[in-house]
């Protein structure tokens, strides 16, 4: 079964981290099997949810990074 026909049997699905970096990165063999998940989401046919933990993974990349530029 692939994940557009797996995710017609759901109303909301629960994001970890990985899919989400996954995408921001682009990685070369797991991005394009996170896309279907996130146009279902964008196109409204499932919502998603997610933890503070995920939240936390995803922005700490960016966070040091800003801190970075901040101290040149």
């Amino acid at each position: 079964m692939n994940i557009t026909r797996a995710l017609n049997s759901y109303r909301r699905v629960f994001l970890d981290t990985a899919p989400i970096i996954y995408l921001i990165e682009a990685h070369p063999i797991f991005s394009p099997v996170c896309i279907p998940i996130f146009e279902a989401i964008l196109s409204g046919k499932c919502n998603a949810v997610t933890s503070p933990i995920t939240l936390a993974e995803c922005i700490t990349q960016p966070i040091r990074l800003l801190l970075l530029l901040v101290q040149c």
